[in-house]
This record gives C-alpha cells, sequence and structure tokens, in this order.
C-alpha cells in the first residue's frame, strides 16, 4: 500500500470532485490513515487565511527519510531482527538482547527524521506509561536509551499475538469466553487508571491475544496517545493541533470527539471498552467505521455525541439471514440462541458503557469487570433499562426548542399569578440553602481530603505487600542459585524519584548475593545455547570448549579453539549430534585428544598437534567416545564409550587393552592414577581399577546409581566420585583399605564435574545447582562457594598453577574465576571459634565474643581475624554487654563475680563479688550512671559505673526466670526493666521501685523478647507459634507474627523497620517487615540448628546469629551507598569495554 506522503500528494492534484473516491480506493479501509489525511487537505484549503491555522508541514508529520536500520543492526544492548510494526512516527523490532540476560524483546524507535519536539515527547509519554505499570496483562518496559544519533528508543516484552476479536472469532470461543478474556481486559485497564494513566485509544488492534501454556492471554500494547491524570508521563510538551483527533473514531468517546476544553477522564476508556464489548458480541462496532469515516470530520463528531446506538441484541438481529449465521458460528452457536444471551444483561451492560453523559457511565474499569461477573455467575447486574425521567431527559435535550416554548408559555401563566408570593418564600430559602451549601461545601472538602490520603495510603499498602512478596520470591530463588531471576526482582523495586522506597536489608543482601564472583566473562558468540565443557592446555596458551545448540535444521555442536591469554576466539568447527564431552590435552599439552562422529559420520579420535594444529593421529571408533585421558607420559590414552573401555596405544592405533561395560546407558568417566600404573574406569554398573601393564582387574565394586564423573587425588588414596540424580554428595572411596568415607555433601543438584588440586588438599567441584565449591579435604569442609552462573555448571577446568578455573554452564556463558581472591565480602562468614555471645562495637567495625569457658576475644569485623583475647578467667555460664561509651566491657560470671575490663585490650579494672550464685548484666539506667544486672535469688543490683560500688540491690516481686540475655530489655532513654515471666510480661520501674506490673499474653510460656530504638515497640517470642508486638508505653498489644514453630531469638534492626526471629524450622532465620506485620524473608533453609541468639550490627548491615552449636553465622549486607558505588564502578568497567 501506498505511504501516507505519496496519497497526500495524488490526492491533492485531482479535481476536488473525484478525491473522496480516490481516497476511498488508496486507503483501503484504514479509518486511521482516512482521517490524517482529510485534516491534512482541510487544513490545505484554509491556508490563505491569517486568523486559520497555517499549511501542515508535512516534513514535520511524515518520515522523509529512510531508516537506517535494518535486521543485524546493533542498537545498545540490542541486535534487530525484524520489522514486526509501523506507526506514523516510530517503528518496532524485534530484537535480540544478550546481557544480562538473553531473551528476545520488542524495540520501538522513533523514524529517521521523525524526532520533531512534539514527537519525542509523544514518544517519551509512552515509554512513561509502560514504565509505570507491572501488570501480566500490559506490555512491560524493560529498557530505554538513545542510539548514536540521538533517536530515543525504549525496549519492551515481545508480545506475538493477534487482536483479541480475530483470535475470538478463528478460535470460535462461545459468548461466555469471550466474556472471560474482556474482564481480563478491564482489569488491565484498571491498573493503567490506578496508575493514574488514560489508554485513549482501546480497540482490538491493540489488545493482542497470546497462549501462556495453552491458556489465551491478553496484552494490552500501544500506549503513543496516553494521557496522565495525576502527573506528567514527560517533562516535554505535547501539543495537539487543533481539529486533530486523537484516538480511532469508530472506538472514540464523545468527550473525545467534541475536542473542547472538556478534560478526558478515566470514563473515556469504559467509553472504548464498551464499543470493545459490543464487537466481540455482536462482530460489529455500535457505528459503521465507513460510514462515519465517509460523512466527513463534523457529521462524524455530530454522530459520536449525539446519535444513540442499537442495543447489541437489536443489532445482531436487524443484520441479514447469512450474516447472522456466520457471526453466530464463530460464538459456537445458533442465531437465536445468541440474540437470546445477548438480551437483557449484555444489553444494559454496553448500552452503560456509550452512554453519551460519562457520569451514568461505569466509575470504573473495575466496576465493569465485576457487573460482567456478575451476569456469569448469574447475580443482579448494576446496569438497568433507562427510567422515564431519564428518558424524558434525553428527549428534552433532543427536542429543546419545542419543549422550551411550551414551558415559557406555562411558567409565565404561573409566574403571573404567584409571583409576588414566590418572590418573598425564595429569598428566604435562598439564604437557608446558601448556608446549607456552604456547610456541605465544607463537608465535601474535608471528605475529599480524608479520601486522597486513605486512596494513597491504600495504594502504599499494596506496593509495600508487593515488594514484600517479591522479596520472599527473590530469597527462595537464592535458595536455589536463581541469580538471574533475583538481579530481576531487586532491579523491579529500585524506585523512582518520588516513589516510596520499601527496600531495607533484605533489598541489600539480596543484591550483594546475586552479584557473580567471576572475575571475567567471556565475549562469546551470541548464538551459544549451552555450553557442556571446557579445557584449558597445560602451558596455559589454549582452551577447548564445546558447546550444544538446537537450531531450526535440528540440533548441532560445535567446538571452538581459543587463546587463552588474548581470551580471543582462534577457530571453530560445527559438528553433527555427538559427544560434547570428549576431549582432552595431553599432560605435556602438546597434543589434542577429541572424538568426532555421529549422524552420518563415523566415529573416529582425532588427535592434533598444538603447535601446528594439524591432524596428527586419527583412530577409528566403533561407537561415541565420551571421555578420554592421556596416561602421565602420554604415550597411551584412555577411552570410554558406551561399548566399553579401552587402551590405546594412540600413535601406533593398536587397542592394548579392552575392558567391557555393561549396563546404564552413560559410563562414568576414565582417569590414569598418578604412577600411570593403574586405571580407574566408572563403569554403567561397577567401579574397575585396573593394572594398566597386564590389563588386570585390581579391583571392582559396585558404582553409585546415580555417579556422574570421578578424579583421583594425586597421591592415589581417594577416588572422588560425584552423583546426584538421587542424591547430592561427593563420594570418597579409600584405595588402600577400599572403603567408603563420609561423602562431602553440600551441593543442591548433581555434580557435573570433578578436579583436585596438584598438592591435593583441595578438591574443586562444579554442580548443575549453579555453583562452584572449593572443598578443604583435611578439614572435609567447604571453604568457597562461587557463584556467577544463571543455570547448571557443566564443566571445570583449572590452569596448571590452580591460579584460576573456567567454566561451562547451561546458561550459554564461560565464566573465569580467580581461586586466590580472598572470599567476598558479603557471603556468609562463620566464625572460626565456637562462642555463645557476640556484642558489636558502636561503629560495627569490630565485635566482642564470649565462649563456654569464659574466654573473651575481640575481633575485626571485617578481616574476621582476633585483636586481643583473655582465656578462662571468668569461667562458665559468663555475660557481657559493652558501656555507652565504649571504654569498658563489663562481664557477669556464673559464680557471682563481676569483671570490668578495658574494652581496648581487655586489661583488668575492677573485679567484684556478690553474694554466691550467678550475676547478669542486661543494660543501664537512661542517665547511664548506673549497670543494671540480675541476681540469683530474684534480685535486681544497680552498680555505679563510675567506681563499680554497688548502689542498691533489691527483691524482684515476681518471678525473673531465666538467666539469658535476649529474656530482657531496657528501652532507650527509660527506666523501665522489661522481662518475662511465666505467661506474661513484667514491668519493673528501676528508679522508684514501685511494684512491678505483670500482664498476661496468653502463651504456653513467654520467652525472649527485643525493643525497637526507634518507637515504643516490644516483641516478645514464646514456645508458641506466633510473636506478639506490644506498645511497651501504653502496655497495649500491637500485633501478632505467626511463625512455624517455637521462637528462641528476636532483634530489631537499627531503624525499627525490621524485625529478625531465630527458631528451628524450614527457615531457621526469618525476616519480617514490622510496619506491615509481613513476612519478608527466610534464611538457612533445613540446614541451620535452633537459632539461640540473632541480633543487628548498630550500622544495621550484619545480621549475626549463633546456633546450637555455637557457631556464630554472619551475614552482611552493602549500605546503599557501597552498592552505588560498585553500580558506578560496573557501568564504568562496561564503558571502557
Amino acid at each position: 500500500m501506498k505511504n501516507e506522503e505519496t496519497i497526500y500528494h495524488e490526492v491533492v492534484s485531482k479535481p476536488p470532485e473525484e478525491r473522496k473516491a480516490y481516497l476511498e480506493t488508496a486507503c483501503h479501509g484504514d479509518a486511521e490513515l482516512l482521517a490524517r489525511i482529510e485534516a491534512l487537505l482541510k487544513a490545505r484549503e484554509v491556508k490563505d487565511s491569517f486568523l486559520e491555522a497555517p499549511e501542515i508541514d508535512l516534513n514535520a508529520t511524515l518520515d522523509t527519510s529512510p531508516s537506517t536500520e535494518g535486521p543485524g543492526s546493533i542498537i545498545g544492548r540490542y541486535k534487530l531482527l525484524e520489522k514486526i510494526g509501523e506507526g506514523g512516527f516510530g517503528v518496532v523490532w524485534a530484537a535480540a538482547q544478550k546481557k544480562p540476560v538473553k531473551r528476545r524483546v520488542a524495540l520501538k524507535i522513533i523514524k529517521l527524521g521523525m524526532d520533531t519536539r512534539q514527537v519525542v515527547a509523544r514518544f517519551e509519554a509512552e515509554r512513561q506509561a509502560l514504565a509505570m505499570m507491572d501488570h501480566p496483562n500490559i506490555a512491560k518496559v524493560l529498557d530505554a536509551g538513545a542510539t548514536e544519533t540521538g533517536r530515543p528508543y525504549f525496549v519492551m516484552e515481545l508480545v506475538r499475538g493477534i487482536p483479541i476479536t480475530k483470535y475470538c472469532d478463528q478460535q470460535k470461543l462461545s459468548t461466555k469466553d469471550r466474556l472471560d478474556l474482556f474482564i481480563k481486559v478491564c482489569n488491565a485497564v484498571q491498573h493503567a487508571h490506578q496508575k493514574g494513566i488514560i489508554h485513549r485509544d482501546i480497540k482490538p488492534s491493540n489488545i493482542l491475544v497470546t497462549l501462556h501454556d495453552g491458556v489465551p492471554v491478553p496484552r494490552i500494547i500501544d500506549f503513543g496517545i496516553a494521557k496522565a491524570t495525576q502527573q506528567e508521563l514527560t517533562e516535554m510538551t505535547i501539543y495537539t493541533q487543533h481539529n486533530q483527533f486523537i484516538g480511532t473514531p469508530a472506538y472514540m468517546s464523545p468527550e473525545q470527539a467534541e475536542m473542547s476544553g472538556l478534560d478526558i477522564d478515566t470514563r473515556s476508556d469504559i467509553y472504548s471498552l464498551g464499543v470493545l464489548l459490543y464487537e466481540l458480541l455482536t462482530g460489529r462496532t455500535p457505528f459503521d467505521e465507513k460510514e462515519l469515516m465517509q460523512s466527513g470530520i463534523d457529521e462524524m463528531r455530530k454522530i459520536i455525541r449525539e446519535q444513540e446506538p442499537q442495543r447489541p441484541s437489536t443489532k445482531f438481529a436487524t443484520l441479514q439471514i447469512q450474516e447472522q449465521s456466520t457471526t453466530a458460528a464463530r460464538h459456537s452457536t445458533d442465531s437465536p440462541r445468541l440474540i437470546s444471551l445477548l438480551r437483557g444483561d449484555l444489553d444494559w451492560i454496553v448500552m452503560k458503557c456509550l452512554e453519551k453523559d460519562r457520569t451514568r457511565r461505569y466509575e470504573t474499569a473495575n466496576g465493569l469487570a465485576l457487573d460482567v461477573a456478575r451476569h456469569l455467575s448469574n447475580e443482579p447486574v448494576i446496569a438497568r433499562p433507562p427510567t422515564v425521567v431519564y428518558q424524558l431527559q434525553k428527549a428534552w435535550r433532543r427536542n429543546k426548542v419545542v419543549y422550551t416554548a411550551v414551558a415559557a408559555v406555562v411558567i409565565a401563566l404561573l409566574l403571573g399569578t404567584g409571583i409576588s408570593v414566590w418572590q418573598a418564600w425564595i429569598a428566604n430559602v435562598a439564604r437557608e440553602r446558601a448556608v446549607q451549601e456552604e456547610h456541605k461545601a465544607r463537608e465535601s472538602e474535608v471528605n475529599a481530603r480524608e479520601s486522597e490520603v486513605k486512596a494513597r495510603e491504600s495504594e502504599v499498602n499494596a506496593l509495600q505487600r508487593a515488594y514484600n512478596s517479591d522479596m520472599s520470591v527473590a530469597f527462595r530463588a537464592l535458595e536455589e542459585n536463581l541469580f538471574g531471576r533475583v538481579q530481576d526482582i531487586v532491579s523491579r523495586h529500585v524506585p523512582e524519584p518520588g516513589e516510596p522506597d520499601f527496600r531495607g536489608w533484605e533489598w541489600r543482601y539480596a543484591w550483594a548475593q546475586s552479584q557473580s564472583d567471576a572475575v571475567h566473562i567471556w565475549d562469546t558468540p551470541e548464538e551459544m545455547d549451552e555450553v557442556f565443557a571446557v579445557r584449558i592446555s597445560p602451558d596455559q596458551r589454549y582452551m577447548v570448549s564445546s558447546e550444544f545448540h538446537l537450531g531450526p535444521a535440528g540440533q548441532y555442536h560445535i567446538r571452538r579453539l581459543w587463546n587463552f591469554q588474548t581470551r580471543e576466539e582462534l577457530r571453530h568447527v560445527h559438528l553433527p549430534s555427538g559427544s560434547l564431552y570428549g576431549f582432552e590435552f595431553s599432560n605435556s599439552g602438546k597434543h589434542l585428544a577429541l572424538h568426532r562422529g555421529g549422524g552420518n559420520d563415523a566415529h573416529e579420535i582425532h588427535i592434533y598437534d598444538t603447535a601446528t594444529w594439524e591432524l596428527d593421529t586419527v583412530i577409528p571408533s566403533e561407537t561415541r567416545v565420551g571421555h578420554l585421558s592421556f596416561s602421565p607420559d602420554d604415550k597411551t590414552l584412555a577411552t570410554l564409550a558406551s561399548s566399553g573401555a579401552a587402551l590405546w596405544d594412540w600413535r601406533g592405533k593398536e587397542i592394548i587393552h579392552q575392558w567391557p561395560v555393561e549396563g546404564r546407558w552413560a559410563p562414568l568417566d576414565v582417569a590414569f592414577f598418578p604412577d600411570g600404573h593403574r586405571l580407574a574406569i566408572g563403569g554403567a554398573d561397577e567401579l574397575k581399577i585396573v593394572d594398566v601393564a597386564t590389563g588386570r582387574i585390581e579391583h571392582r565394586q559396585p558404582a553409585p546409581d546415580d555417579g556422574t564423573t570421578l578424579a583421583i587425588s594425586p597421591d592415589g588414596r581417594y577416588v572422588a566420585i560425584g552423583s546426584g540424580y538421587e542424591i547430592c554428595e561427593i563420594g570418597l572411596l579409600n584405595t588402600t583399605s577400599w572403603e567408603q568415607e563420609p561423602p562431602l555433601t553440600g551441593h543442591g543438584d548433581w555434580v557435573t564435574s570433578l578436579t583436585f588440586s596438584a598438592n591435593g588438599e583441595q578438591l574443586i567441584s562444579s554442580s548443575a545447582d549453579n555453583t562452584i565449591r572449593v572443598w578443604d579435604m583435611n578439614r572435609r569442609v567447604t571453604t568457597r562457594v562461587l557463584k556467577g552462573h544463571q543455570s547448571e555448571v557443566y564443566g571445570l577446568s583449572l590452569t596448571s598453577d590452580e591460579s584460576r578455573a573456567v567454566s561451562a554452564g547451561k546458561d550459554g556463558r564461560i565464566l573465569e574465576w580467580d581461586l586466590n581472591a580472598p572470599q567476598p565480602a558479603f557471603r556468609e562468614r562463620l566464625l572460626a571459634e565456637p562462642v555463645q555471645q557476640v556484642v558489636f562495637s558502636a561503629d560495627s567495625r569490630s565485635f566482642y565474643t564470649i565462649d563456654d569457658s569464659g574466654s573473651v576475644s575481640t575481633w575485626d569485623a571485617t578481616t574476621f581475624q582476633k585483636q586481643h583475647s583473655i582465656s578462662g578467667e571468668l569461667g562458665p555460664d559468663s555475660s557481657i554487654i559493652l558501656s555507652g561509651d565504649e571504654d569498658h566491657l563489663i562481664a557477669g560470671t556464673g559464680s557471682g563475680e563481676l569483671w570490668v575490663l578495658d574494652a581496648r585490650d581487655l586489661q583488668v579494672i575492677a573485679h567484684r563479688t556478690t553474694p554466691p550464685g550467678r550475676i547478669l548484666p542486661v543494660g543501664f539506667s537512661a542517665d547511664g550512671k548506673s549497670l543494671v544486672a540480675l541476681e540469683s535469688g530474684n534480685k535486681i543490683s544497680l552498680w555505679n559505673v563510675e567506681t563499680w560500688q554497688l548502689r542498691s540491690r533489691v527483691e524482684a516481686g515476681l518471678n525473673i526466670g531465666s538467666y539469658r540475655k535476649n529474656y530482657y530489655a531496657i528501652p532507650e532513654d527509660s527506666d523501665l526493666l522489661l522481662y518475662p515471666s511465666g505467661a506474661g510480661l513484667v514491668w519493673w520501674d528501676l528508679e522508684q521501685s514501685k511494684e512491678p506490673v505483670r500482664i498476661h499474653i496468653n502463651t504456653r510460656r513467654s520467652g525472649v523478647i527485643a525493643v525497637s530504638r526507634t518507637e515504643p515497640l516490644l516483641a516478645s517470642a514464646s514456645r508458641g507459634d506466633f510473636i506478639c508486638l506490644w506498645n511497651w508505653q501504653t502496655r497495649q498489644p500491637a500485633g501478632r507474627l505467626r511463625m512455624l514453630r517455637s521462637v528462641h531469638s528476636v532483634a530489631f534492626s537499627p531503624d525499627g523497620r525490621r524485625l529478625v526471629s531465630g527458631s528451628r524450622s524450614k527457615g531457621a532465620l526469618m525476616l519480617w517487615d514490622v510496619s506491615a506485620r509481613q513476612e519478608i524473608a527466610r534464611f538457612g533453609t533445613g540446614v541451620w540448628p535452633i537459632l539461640g541468639s540473632v541480633q543487628f550490627s548498630p550500622d544495621g548491615n550484619i545480621i549475626c546469629a549463633i546456633d546450637a552449636e555455637k557457631t556464630a553465622h554472619f551475614l552482611r549486607a552493602p549500605s546503599f551507598e557501597r552498592i552505588n558505588a560498585l553500580e558506578a564502578e560496573q557501568r564504568k568497567k562496561e564503558n571502557e569495554k
């Protein structure tokens, strides 16, 4: 079809009487194109008038230059694939994104030459409108930017679908199914309205239906003429020319067609939804599109504003018999049945949407959706036939002249007889009404303000709960090492200026955990689907990778050769569907052996000379070779295939020995012992250790049913066997006793590769749980967990100096790791020594610990190095507290001694004794002059912090109970001691020594407590399955948090926004949003024992938890300032790259 500019110039050259017929033919029924050209013609006709609009500049509205983009062009991080749409000022492309995630997207860009201020403003408005929304039935904006020439673009989800009306007709959906789809559209429009966006162009071509798991899902697109109700969508001015239509005539509301000063609100979209519903039900729009366009602009506006459309049932009944049958068939019914379905509720629902008076339409899209749902549920609907009064009002508007004349005569007669009485009465009524109206106006203003505040609060609460739910999902994804998903969730909740910020410790922690530990991501080709294996040559000059691809022609493999030093690809070769793993460098690095074959090609082993990369030797093979291993002297080559294992004199192409392998389809692995005298063959059903010289089987034993890979320690003492299809562990076979030693556990999915370090002290494993683990073989524990792959890690290879590792993944990426780099600061740290208490310094840079023997130590909170220590002087059952000025560390012992230590070097400053029993320091008085301690025998003592002499000792009026520090709290700037007793809480006034107040809290037994530093809020946990919140000033309950198991510890964050709790359950450590009373994250699923102590560091960055085995877990989140700095550094590196 000809473009807009060509049609315009051709129609101008024709006589006026021929133009209408020419336009109908040239526009091919495109109503929007016809309206635009008629507007241009009208502007041209009045160009000579000084007071009228000047002639429209075609160069400002039409694309006069060809687009420079084409398939294959690169815009930012996106590669254009195919053009999928084109409008008046923009072009939409299907594009491929490579980083940070691989996906197909839709990229919309302004046409070259169309980047006028008005067009750019409208383009930016559409992007902002989409960006403000997050709904499954609205296309999402993913990115935005500008080309090198400065033209803006934005990136959104790629929605491949067909218009909703066409989909319904093609699938012959019933009326009920059509209404179900329509309700989803209404919900999406409601979401847009709640975000303050009016679409203004709702029509079938802007609502596409796609299939998700076979279920139709409508998606609203094209917010190109959207309008904001509460804020500007762009800082640029969008100017609309006089008499310019905003929308599509057949779907346009009367107020849109009027083009007056009347503001357009959300009810304009309700009218368009009514037209869409009308078309879904009858197959026709209320006013015929072709007739509207032929009537001219003024008549078109009059029809839309004044003419009443037929009811849907009436419209359908007036169609030709053939048209009725065709339309009914598309509804999977017959004509009489369809008329019956339309008559009644559906007629009135549609007509309520199409009211000329917008105040009589549905107030919201949600109201419309609910009314449709009521119809489907056979419930009474809100929509009803018009009343007699309303019909008279409509008649009045249609015949104002006649009715005005009649009314004038009647009124004149009445006025003539009662004007004097009426004037007196009306004056009095006017005075009373003025007073009433003034009062109502004040009430309305107050109510409006209250409603606005409540609406805003409801919106914020909904957003907050959505954030909390997303964070809960993010932490479950962290448990499964799904870092790409975590990154998506974290980036989604970075607030725009002016938006509420719900982020807390959990967001910062999730951000840190989703960052890659890899030091380099290799620049792999965009088309790489899955990388299955990598091998680094012993001289570290080369690397070989093996990939799997599934394309239109079927599956195939690619092997690539890389320069390891420069990370540049040297060559690659396409292979048929064969072995992905069968390749290995010789120990000298002079040769590379690999399997080649499959499909129609014969299976062969090719051995290349790495000096020239010329083919040195070709060895035929009967079947696919999955595993290869050179002997330490490189003279022989061991192979393992489904048919069996073989030992080759590879230069002579002769088999020295063969061993059968039977059973399952995938043999385990093959590897030489370091001395070269023995060979380990991981067969289908058993593991064989064979003598290389004689071929004799020295040892055999059953292989794991779910074995995946094996490796031999450098001293030959252990054969490590990975598994995981059923049990995720690494088995250790002692080759001296031939007994299985305790396995290494920690991976969450099958183990894909194993490699020992040269000294045998470390074992490096990769797994389908997306991680790489480094194991200390002396202590048999994990020392590092490397994270960065967004899917299964398939292969791993170490450099000969063991400083680096390279891994291959299902995510199509090759990552490089520095094995000598320090443990990332934001990974979980475990204290090397068991402790029973941790006390942080005020700046959180150091902390103090005490263990079961009474040994006290100071630690650096960054390096976790011990700075000072005193051993065993305090004895067991001791507890410590830091003074407010941080000069002193006070310790109470189980034998009734009070020790005062210098906080810097732990030197003893004072030593006091109390009556036999235990003394527990719990806090300081409000003026900071007294230390508060609990003593055996139900006593509370106060100590002078200057002289460390006893000030007073009183009997507690109620049973104190436990002597654990986290059972007691003194709120800041108060002299109240709060502690549990039985099934209640006790308030004790320390200064006035009043009778303590006890409140029953209805639990089996009250336990640990914590007090917020920012509000009078107390959290009390117990053996029950909930946490009680109290206002400690009013002693009134403030809510409950439902738990899974009994709670053993609680603590507030320094800002009071979060509460952390420790228990024993599937989520031992839980984080709560205090204001929403909602769970926000869980840690330690099924791993940690009972958590007897939890706390935040004073800077709010660290959560410390001590479990029942006295292991201290430190979970550190970076500050927002640190995150901003790290992201800026990442952007700088990307720009430099």
